[in-house]
Formats: C-alpha cells, structure tokens, sequence
C-alpha cells in the first residue's frame, strides 16, 4: 500500500470533523435562550431554562473546541506520515 494513502485518510478524517464543528457551531443553539427571555415569560421555570440554555451553550462550545482539537491531531498524524513515508532510507518490509 502507498504509505500516503493512510495520510489522506488522516486528512480526510480532519476535515471531516472541522466540517461537523462549523455545522455545530453553527446551527445557533444559543438563540434559543434569547428565545426564553423575560419578554417570553417570568419565574422559576424561566431562569431554570436560561440557565439550562446557558449550560448547554458551554458543552456545545467544548465539544467544538474537542473536534477542532482532534483535527490538529489528525492533521499531525498525517504530517508525521508523509514525513515518513518521504524520508530517505530503507524500504520498509525489504
């Protein structure tokens, strides 16, 4: 197999997860607290849903930041590869 090949995929893979954070991110999960604001309604109930939005805006936020990590990683990984694959010396398996 062409040693690139698993780069590629690495790559691939990264992408991949830049592409689903922005889909996350994007899809603007925070507005919905906006949505719940005293303009909407009052009480207990009410600042619990704030506060629940607020929390889940703080995990939405963390599990972007983990795929962009992960894609840093992935795209290391690829680097180390082809760095490998293209260093001079002996052919591996000869």
């Amino acid at each position: 197999m062409d040693p690139i090949v698993p780069a590629r995929e690495l790559q691939r893979r990264a992408r991949s997860l830049r592409r689903f954070a922005a889909m996350v991110e994007g899809a603007q999960l925070g507005a919905l607290a906006r949505q719940g604001g005293d303009d909407t309604w009052y009480g207990p109930t009410a600042a619990a849903f704030l506060e629940d939005c607020r929390a889940v805006d703080r995990l939405v936020d963390e599990a972007v930041d983990g795929l962009r990590r992960a894609a840093v990683r992935l795209d290391h990984e690829a680097r180390e590869l082809e760095r490998l694959a293209l260093a001079p010396g002996p052919i591996a398996g000869a």
